[in-house]
């Protein structure tokens, strides 16, 4: 039995590969430094937009905060004010302190979800192998068209034309 990779872009055939052929094109993106080099760029430019969105988000996570405090207990918020005024300089530095890392904490928890439900395309998440994988499957397949691309590899009976 051989393999027979068939190539699917936006859910339509446009070609095959034998699956020697297919591995080997794998094999060779992951040998080139320049994609892992992309791969990296990519993955800090992600990580730098991440910690700036986590920042963006502290100022809300405080309104957030304050907001709820005063809708759930407004005697409370206005008793830390009148504590805040008769406090020494050093309790004011640790609640500003305990502040931001609150804030932080829910802005971290905030992009947390966003990434795992799925968001992590708007952080400008993309992977550089697959991309080139599919470059040069197009390429290949002489396939102008871009889109999703899928490889599905099956067992070929000898003498079969793997339809």
């Amino acid at each position: 039995m051989s393999k027979i990779a068939k190539i699917h872009i936006n859910n339509i055939e446009v070609g095959s590969l034998p699956a020697e052929e297919y591995e080997a094109i794998v094999k060779a993106v992951k040998s080139d430094w320049r994609v892992y080099l992309s791969q990296a760029l990519n993955i800090l430019r992600v990580a730098l937009r991440l910690a700036v969105t986590v920042l963006r988000l502290v100022p809300w996570a405080w309104f957030v905060l304050l907001f709820l405090a005063m809708l759930a207990a407004p005697t409370e918020v206005t008793a830390v004010i009148s504590a805040l005024q008769k406090a020494s300089p050093e309790a004011i530095t640790h609640g500003i302190q305990q502040a931001i890392i609150a804030g932080i904490v829910l802005s971290v928890a905030a992009v947390f979800v966003s990434v795992i439900s799925g968001n992590s395309i708007a952080f400008g998440f993309v992977d550089h192998f697959n991309q080139a994988i599919n470059q040069r499957l197009r390429y290949i397949l002489e396939e102008p068209a871009e889109g999703d691309v899928m490889v599905i590899v099956r067992d070929v009976p000898e003498g079969a034309d793997g339809n």
